[in-house]
């Protein structure tokens, strides 16, 4: 497959409109009055970014995926479900009980073992409580990291669907505790266990990686334990070898023209490489030989790699190694 085709193949997934969570019959009569505007947005996704040619080749805001057909990865569903594992803060996005308007706040969170969905415990005097008591409907997102940096550039997933009031079991109860261990509320009468019900997510894996996720295949989906515990690894690979990241993105990422790469985040199957080239900034990903099981096993999977890209390539050894 052409390098045109496999970013057709990002972009048809960027695209595709979503299935529609249950709406009341007004709702369901705005939203067929605006697919004129669905039409146009898709127009617009379609069209891609509008980069200056000055900017193109150093700067530019638009990143080329380059989609390595011999790389596999994980599902879009597993990355979702491995980033929400590992939440403990999301942002609930409701609708105002009186006002009608969008009221987004930061919440506690915990999930559900068996089916991955967000849950949170909860206030009645709270705002978005009397929000969700009056409607259902909701979105929560939760993101790879907060702070400083480049936000855009990291994993991010708004789950949409309903939340539902359950049962504070003992199970949710720890689950809760065991992410929020001052969380004493959550004994307390007031306080209400409620679940997000997810019928679909939109999965952002940084620039040029999107799609609309169903939740079955959330649920269905299980989280990938080399990704969750690679963050040490991946700033490692970055701040003392540059030059090893650099050298098996040209040698097994397809960019052998790359001039510096950096290491963006790394699962059972292989690691997600920002690489810039002559032509601009582009995005692979490199497959390691083997997949992963554990996580001691990242270490020797990365040494064998480097010393058979540099192989290769023809490079020389390193003086002295970490």
């Amino acid at each position: 497959m052409s390098v045109a085709l496999q970013r057709v193949a990002v972009i048809a997934s960027h695209v595709r409109p979503p299935c529609s969570v249950r709406h009341s019959p007004c709702c369901h009569a705005t939203l067929c009055a605006a697919s004129d505007d669905r039409d146009s947005l898709v127009a617009v996704r379609q069209e891609g970014h509008q980069v200056p040619k000055e900017l193109q080749a150093t700067q530019g805001s638009a990143v080329d995926f380059m989609e390595n057909p011999k790389a596999p990865a994980p599902s879009h569903a597993e990355k979702a479900r491995t980033l929400m594992a590992g939440q403990r803060q999301g942002f609930l996005a409701t609708t105002h009980h009186q006002l009608g308007a969008p009221y987004g706040t930061l919440i506690n969170l915990a999930t559900c073992p068996e089916s991955g969905m967000p849950f949170t415990v909860i206030s009645r005097m709270a705002e978005h409580t009397a929000n969700l008591q009056k409607s259902s409907v909701c979105s929560v997102l939760v993101t790879e990291a907060q702070g400083s940096g480049a936000q855009l550039a990291v994993s991010r997933c708004t789950c949409v669907g309903e939340m539902e009031r359950v049962e504070k079991t003992p199970g949710r109860r720890a689950a809760f505790l065991s992410n929020h261990s001052s969380a004493t509320y959550v004994d307390f009468d007031d306080f209400q266990c409620w679940r997000l019900k997810c019928d679909r997510l939109r999965y952002i894996g940084g620039f040029g990686e999107m799609s609309w996720v169903d939740g079955s295949a959330f649920q269905a989906a299980r989280p990938d334990d080399i990704a969750a515990g690679s963050r040490g690894a991946v700033d490692h690979m970055n701040e003392d070898h540059q030059d090893a990241v650099l050298a098996m993105t040209q040698a097994f990422g397809g960019l052998p023209g790359a001039t510096s790469a950096t290491l963006l985040s790394l699962d059972r199957h292989g690691f997600e490489v920002l690489a810039v080239t002559g032509e601009g900034r582009r995005r692979t990903r490199v497959p390691f030989e083997t997949t992963l099981s554990h996580l001691d096993d990242i270490r020797p999977a990365v040494v064998a790699m480097t010393e058979r890209a540099r192989t290769l390539l023809g490079l020389p050894a390193p003086k002295s190694g970490h």
